[in-house]
């Protein structure tokens, strides 16, 4: 019958409510996008369907899994023993997941294992394995070919072998292929009694499928998508959502944050909807009567949880902070990172520390001072960085003129773009990060990092052609770094 955008949701129901029909709405429903966003557009409809006072009697929920839809499908099929209306929801449900969703899958369960939700990672792996007809003892030796990823994408997979002795311990069921679809297909078609209503919430559909056109056709589907990929649109629209459920909690506390404050809070948490407002929350009650939020707030109560140790690692190295350092170092080496990895996230770092430098004794870095504030480095300091990457991408593309031969600048009819992994301003819309490593690479004298690349490259060779141990080797490189 419709689609209708999260936003609205508020004004689909209103008008509903007017129209002649009221109080008999539309019997299927389907959400799906990004989990705080249906969540709340859930409890929205459940308020409109179904009273509070009523929920304890009249709502139905069932684990997403498969081979919970047949029961679920009975428990809507039948009439309310205590009369009025039934809500049956299906929470997280798989059913639109197929063989050819597997690196979406596989994505799901790994930011579910890194923030520790391993009931929830556990789900979406017996949903892999169901999906690729895999028993866990088939699992000896596989090299996950059923994933759909090279094993550049994939990294290393020892989370997984960790993951399916959870499943095995908690004993999960492996789903077995199923027309679950298709009996869900039919009876959305044939229709549920008149009171009973069926919702379905799901992370991500296929909306090629023929089950999601037979909803959307029969009933009303939601959509809570925020676009997950790292492209400008992608994070201007992930930042936009964040911004809207900020906006909306400080509005019900009276309160305001300053630009940097936000950005700042945002940096720390990435978008994990969630976990932001949750620190959010934190902050209002930190400042009490304060109206206003700064970022010396955010310094003080919000910690660092965006998943990324080896940002934590390089971080630690720029801010001279040997404890940290050591202390990242192990954990990667502890989740089986090579320390060759290791060991070029740190070279990379101290590169960019050069260019930094490089930069600030510029005559474009002249109005950089380590006591700016982030407001100043952004109006002030940002569009010189910009300047000064535009200057070495026109000697790059320089370069390559000169060194071509007399007739190949002839056979090619465009020059490709010269790009350079010494550009300073990777991202320009997410300039708060070089805003705190400019400010690092004050701890450093220009010598000091130049003879850190040389500690590197000797760790470098004791780690290829020495039997030594090569947490010891890395360690050696950050005493002699950090101290």
């Amino acid at each position: 019958m419709t689609e209708v955008h999260y936003k609205k949701i508020k004004q689909y129901i209103a008008d509903s409510k007017k129209r002649d029909n009221a109080g008999k709405p539309e019997q299927i429903y389907l959400i799906h996008g990004e989990e705080l966003l249906c969540k709340s557009a859930l409890n929205e409809l459940l308020d409109f369907l179904l009273p509070p006072g009523d929920r304890s009697v009249g709502q139905h929920v069932f684990d997403g899994g498969n081979e919970n839809i047949p029961d679920a499908i009975e428990q809507c099929s039948t009439y309310s023993l205590l009369g009025g209306a039934k809500v049956v929801c299906i929470y997280d449900s798989r059913i639109f997941y197929s063989r050819q969703d597997s690196l979406k899958i596989f994505e799901n369960a790994k930011k579910a294992y890194d923030k520790n939700e391993l009931k929830k990672a556990a789900r979406y792996f017996v949903t892999m394995l169901g999906l690729a007809n895999i028993a866990y003892e088939d699992l000896a030796g596989l090299d996950y070919k059923f994933l759909k990823i090279d094993s550049k994408q994939a990294g290393d997979l020892k989370w997984l072998d960790q993951l399916k002795a959870y499943c095995i311990d908690n004993r999960l069921t492996i789903p077995a292929a199923s027309e679950n679809s298709a009996i869900l297909q039919k009876a959305v078609e044939k229709g549920f009694p008149a009171g009973n209503y069926l919702i379905i919430t799901t992370d991500f559909v296929d909306k090629r499928r023929i089950l999601y056109k037979t909803i959307k056709t029969a009933g009303v589907i939601i959509d809570c998508s925020v676009p997950q990929g790292d492209r400008k649109a992608d994070k201007t629209a992930q930042e936009a959502v964040v911004r809207e459920r900020m906006n909306a909690l400080l509005g019900r506390h009276h309160k305001k944050i300053d630009p940097d404050a936000f950005h700042a809070a945002y940096e720390m948490t990435g978008f994990e909807l969630r976990t932001f407002l949750h620190n959010l929350e934190r902050l209002i009650d930190y400042v009490g009567k304060r109206e206003r939020i700064t970022i010396q707030d955010v310094n003080a109560v919000v910690n660092r949880t965006r998943k990324d140790p080896i940002y934590e690692l390089t971080g630690a190295l720029s801010e001279k902070n040997l404890p940290q350092a050591l202390f990242f170092m192990g954990s990667l080496l502890s989740e089986n990172f090579h320390p060759l990895q290791v060991l070029a996230a740190l070279a990379n770092q101290v590169r960019r520390l050069i260019i930094v430098k490089d930069f600030t004794a510029s005559a474009q870095g002249g109005t950089w001072s380590k006591g700016m504030s982030y407001n100043q480095f952004q109006s002030q300091v940002m569009p010189l960085i910009q300047a000064y990457d535009k200057t070495l991408l026109e000697c790059i593309a320089q370069w390559n003129t000169d060194r071509s031969g007399p007739g190949e600048g002839k056979k090619t009819k465009k020059t490709a773009k010269p790009t350079s992994d010494l550009i300073i301003a990777k991202n320009p819309r997410s300039p708060y990060p070089l805003y705190l490593l400019l400010k690092n690479s004050e701890k450093f004298i220009l010598r000091e990092l130049l003879d850190a690349m040389g500690y590197l490259s000797a760790a470098d060779v004791k780690l290829k052609s020495t039997g030594q141990n090569p947490k010891l080797v890395l360690e050696d490189v950050l005493f002699k770094i950090c101290r």
